[in-house]
């Protein structure tokens, strides 16, 4: 009986421990003099001025809140890289200012060792931009805009790879310049004086099968559809322009930008 009197009173005192953390009174908190330091104030400022009403921009945005995990992981794995995400911030997030999709991720730090960073591998993985700006007290406007111009307006006049001339087929490269004597085609008739020179022997057989005209098929250029930048091996980004000639069309663009200003048209197409 005694054991059955000592086992409710302990479930009596874990209950009002229970209820004490529950509703008893939380610890005491204070509002903090600032949000963002003087620094970050200054790029919050600036980059509102550089974006020019063409996207919002928010602050101490969570990485959990801009990439998820794949799909494909099993569940102990996709908590785990979860888990992960919530440990780092992005100091600022440009989003479209129409539907809130994430355009552009900035941190302020120092190029130098950006690249190892976890977040700069998470974004390039999840296909989003991220851009390092260095800290400082004062930001050129004129020059954030001229780097976030590319997310937030896609010119795609910078389709280096598309403006490759195509390969250029001498349609009488076998030509040769023999005087007035008399030619089948390109070619020249077997036996023919030519100073000294002579063709070599044509099987008539294979005469038949020559041109008229001698002329090549025409060879067309085959476009190329990369996954990972051919210039620095950085993975390639899909982003949709939304103004300029160009409205409506896909185009992959290099995650390091811009640092490296590669970009391709794709097939696809907003279809209306």
């Amino acid at each position: 009986m005694g054991l059955v009197w000592f086992a409710v009173l302990l479930l009596l005192v874990a209950g009002l421990l229970w209820w004490m953390r529950r509703g008893g009174n939380p610890s005491h908190y204070r509002r903090v003099e600032n949000v963002l330091d003087s620094e970050e104030l200054a790029l919050f400022v600036a980059l509102g001025e550089a974006v020019e009403g063409q996207a919002r921009v928010l602050c101490k945005v969570n990485l959990a809140n801009v990439l998820s995990p794949s799909d494909k992981l099993g569940a102990r794995k996709w908590q785990r890289a979860q888990d992960e995400l919530t440990c780092w911030d992005l100091d600022y997030v440009l989003i479209d200012p129409e539907d809130g999709a994430p355009l552009c991720g900035i941190v302020l730090e120092e190029e130098e060792g950006h690249a190892e960073d976890f977040r700069r591998k998470a974004c390039a993985a999840g296909g989003l931009a991220l851009l390092a700006v260095p800290p400082a007290n004062e930001y050129d406007v004129d020059h954030l805009r001229t780097q976030l111009h590319y997310y937030l307006e896609p010119e795609l006049g910078l389709l280096e790879e598309d403006n490759e001339e195509p390969p250029v087929v001498d349609e009488h490269h076998h030509d040769r310049d023999f005087g007035n004597e008399p030619t089948f085609g390109a070619i020249s008739l077997d036996g023919i004086d030519v100073g000294g020179r002579r063709e070599p022997t044509l099987n008539p057989v294979l005469i038949d099968e020559v041109e008229v005209e001698g002329r090549l098929p025409e060879v067309k250029p085959v476009k190329k559809v990369h996954t990972q930048c051919p210039r620095c091996s950085s993975p390639l980004v899909e982003r949709l322009a939304r103004k300029g000639p160009q409205a409506g069309q896909y185009f992959m663009t290099c995650t390091r930008f811009p640092e490296c200003r590669y970009a391709t048209l794709t097939d696809k197409r907003v279809s209306h």
